[in-house]
């Protein structure tokens, strides 16, 4: 729908992460759709099977879920991104993502 509609995407990590739109990994999204991002909703999550159950997880701090985080901000980093980046977290999980990008990804500017 994306191409066939011509829209631009806000890509909402965790929620690709938990499972509710696809089984597509995060960077095979980031990189298939690059030209059509605008806007990103960073948190973290992920969907695992335990036993005969699911378990599903999103809006979580960064660090927390299965964003590959290194990976994911250079390669925003590597290319330029302009967009919107979101925190879709409250204010204390926001302040503990900033703090893990800060750790995790040193060559990334943060202001």
């Amino acid at each position: 729908m994306i191409i066939r509609y011509d829209l631009s995407i806000c890509f909402d990590i965790g929620h690709l992460l938990a499972g509710y739109s696809n089984s597509i990994s995060t960077m095979e999204f980031l990189k298939n759709y690059w030209d059509r991002i605008v806007e990103i909703h960073l948190h973290d999550g992920f969907h695992r099977k335990l036993n005969k159950h699911r378990i599903v997880k999103d809006h979580l701090p960064l660090g927390e879920g299965d964003l590959p985080i290194e990976d994911f901000f250079n390669y925003l980093h590597a290319r330029d991104f302009k967009g919107s980046l979101v925190f879709e977290l409250g204010f204390e999980d926001a302040k503990k993502s900033l703090k893990v990008i800060k750790e995790r990804c040193p060559n990334i500017r943060i202001d």
